[in-house]
């Protein structure tokens, strides 16, 4: 694999002269013909390479890129933003962070925000911001991670529509898509109820601000009907759907070519209470090595060559039938909750140290410490089908191919 040991060297050089612009930054992606090696031979013959093109060549497209978990200090945006723009995804997906934002009651530091922000405006790319998580300096303020609980009480809502209004006010001239709490489906004590009103009040404060707002609800882990459904209910018997542009759902079935099925289902219902709201699976992706919430998480299957593999098909397929579709995520995040996560990790695999472990689910490959270590395949895979599937292509939704056997 001489592209993945170019990469290397050339990180490690990189990293101790510091920080580079995107220009100085360039050598480290490969952009020659044969970067990225395999085994697979179709026998045919080859006419050329797809030529990459930037977020800001590419302009419009329905592939995102997630760039999440950076309030929750995972990850260092600063370490490996140089690479965004070169991948031609035009849109990214950042969780703004209340309890790292507002840590003291009233008091808003958008600082470490505004440099993930106005880097990418400044770089093409289209920022859809998420208000999660909740905030724990408030009483029944919610939960800063995921899976936490949405906030109750008189206190806690005040707060939080505070914050919705702070941020939505800070951001109006850069953001214009918005998302809202994200899976809440994963906390037993979200109901349908509470989320729909979680997600009217962060929206109808929004549109104050930005009436052009595009907002996505529900946000689900899966494209869970049974979930979804009373709260569209609650949405349309309010006259409430209207401030919505997507339904999102998150997908990461083991083959993702099975998924349709409900995923049909689930936009059959949305069409019925709000016709013109589109869904968008907003969050899917594979590892680069195994671990315990991977689509396949068998230690014979995960490489970086699968990776690219399985979120090739996710995109396509996604395309293929008229949905916006993101990945997840940008870089490979380090997580600090070892033990929140140990009774489903084998540590062989992603724990190198104590307080930490790695979910290798990036394009980036980083290490504990943040530090870029490479440029996966798979980032070279997501780069060809961003230059190709962009906004001058026309789905045609429901179109088969027949093949002919010889």
């Amino acid at each position: 694999m001489k592209t993945i040991a170019k990469t290397c060297l050339l990180s490690g050089a990189l990293l101790m002269q510091g920080s580079l612009s995107a220009d100085e930054l360039r050598p480290m992606i490969d952009h020659t013909h044969d970067r990225v090696q395999t085994t697979l031979n179709p026998g045919l013959k080859r006419i050329g390479t797809v030529k990459p093109r930037t977020a800001r060549e590419v302009g419009r497209s329905n592939i995102a890129i997630g760039c999440e978990m950076l309030p929750r200090d995972y990850g260092n945006f600063e370490n490996f933003k140089a690479w965004l723009a070169p991948l031609g995804i035009v849109r990214i997906r950042i969780h703004a962070g209340w309890a790292k934002c507002e840590t003291r009651p009233g008091t808003y530091d958008f600082a470490w925000l505004d440099r993930q922000v106005d880097y990418c405006c400044a770089n093409g790319l289209e920022v859809l911001l998420e208000t999660s998580y909740g905030n724990p300096i408030y009483p029944g303020g919610g939960g800063a991670s995921l899976s936490d609980g949405l906030p109750t009480g008189d206190t806690a809502l005040a707060a939080w529509d505070a914050w919705v209004n702070a941020l939505a006010a800070h951001y109006k001239d850069r953001v214009k898509d918005w998302s809202t709490w994200n899976e809440p489906d994963g906390c037993k004590k979200n109901t349908p109820a509470m989320l729909a009103d979680n997600n009217i009040r962060t929206a109808e404060i929004i549109k104050k601000h930005i009436p052009d707002a595009r907002i996505a609800g529900l946000v689900l882990c899966w494209p869970n009907v049974k979930y979804a459904e009373p709260y569209m209910k609650i949405l349309s018997d309010n006259g409430k759907t209207g401030l919505f542009t997507w339904m999102i759902y998150h997908d990461y079935s083991v083959n993702p070519d099975t998924c349709y099925p409900k995923v049909l289902t689930f936009a059959e219902m949305i069409r019925r209470y709000a016709p013109g709201i589109r869904i968008w699976q907003g969050e899917s992706g594979a590892t680069s090595s195994p671990h315990y919430s991977a689509p396949i998480s068998s230690g014979e299957w995960n490489s970086e060559l699968t990776q690219c593999k399985w979120n090739a098909r996710r995109l396509i397929g996604d395309l293929g039938h008229g949905i916006e579709s993101l990945i997840f995520t940008f870089y490979d995040p380090a997580y600090d909750q070892p033990k929140r996560y140990t009774k489903f990790v084998d540590p062989l695999w992603i724990r190198t140290r104590e307080d930490r472990f790695m979910k290798r689910m990036g394009l980036i490959k980083c290490d504990e410490d943040f530090n870029v270590l490479k440029v996966k395949p798979a980032y070279y895979t997501l780069q060809n089908i961003a230059s190709i599937f962009d906004s001058t292509l026309e789905s045609v939704i429901g179109f088969t191919c027949m093949t002919r056997r010889r």
